[in-house]
């Protein structure tokens, strides 16, 4: 049980930035707690490994967190971005320009292209 929370705890530290780790991190913990528990009760061996793979969890945790706020940052700016190109193609700023296609707008800015009415 120890070595499996172990290794298990390793996948998932390492695809933590993926979330993939996160859906390890409860078969890591099973794992662990029945390996501290037979440790206890003399039956096992592998109190350092349970408790490697805890603090393993840990790390995934903490790099599935760091993912999605990162990830929130940078969506967080590509929104603020649009909503200042299409202020100026708003503004009929010289470069932008509202395009109208199957009923909707869109703002052309340099070849990108935003939809404006979200």
């Amino acid at each position: 049980a120890a070595v499996t929370a172990l290794v298990l705890g390793i996948i998932s530290a390492l695809t933590g930035i993926f979330v993939i780790g996160s859906f390890l991190t409860i078969p890591t913990i099973i794992f662990a707690v029945i390996a501290l528990v037979m440790v206890k009760n003399g039956t096992g061996k592998g109190k350092g490994m349970a408790i490697a793979a805890l603090a393993l969890v840990l790390v995934a945790y903490i790099a599935t967190f760091a993912f999605f706020q990162i990830r929130a940052a940078n969506l967080e700016k590509s929104n603020r971005e649009a909503r200042e190109v299409i202020q100026k193609c708003e503004n009929h700023e010289p470069g932008y320009y509202i395009i109208e296609k199957d009923g909707k707008r869109y703002c052309n800015a340099g070849g990108w292209v935003y939809e404006m009415d979200k």
